[in-house]
Parts: C-alpha cells; structure tokens; sequence
C-alpha cells in the first residue's frame, strides 16, 4: 500500500467515508446503527469525522440528498 503512497489508516478512512455517504444517502439506517458498522464507539466521533471529511454534520448531509 505504501508504494501508492496510501497507509492502512488512510485507506480505512476513505473506505469508511464513502460507505457513510452510501448509507445516509439510502436513509434506511439509523445515525446510530451507522456509527456501529463504521467501527466507531460513540456517535460524537463518527459526527467529527463526518464533518472533516464533508463540512456538514451527518445529519445536515442527510437532510441534504
């Protein structure tokens, strides 16, 4: 990975950020079942880094599409 110049942490990051666009734009799960299968423990810190990632806070990027 590191030959593309990608290190795991990157890599898991970005995977972790299109599958929360995917699963707020379907609107068929909860913040809160987001949170648990992106691997985070508390919601507060899938929302911070939601927001570095897109500027809008999940919910606002929901209420958007």
């Amino acid at each position: 990975m590191q030959e593309r110049g990608l290190t795991f942490k990157a890599l898991v990051e970005e995977v972790r950020r299109e599958l929360a666009i995917s699963y707020l734009t379907e609107k068929q799960k909860s913040i809160g079942e987001i949170t648990y299968l992106l691997g985070y423990t508390e919601p507060a810190n899938f929302g911070r880094s939601f927001k570095k990632w897109t500027g809008k806070t999940p919910g606002a990027f929901r209420a958007s599409v």
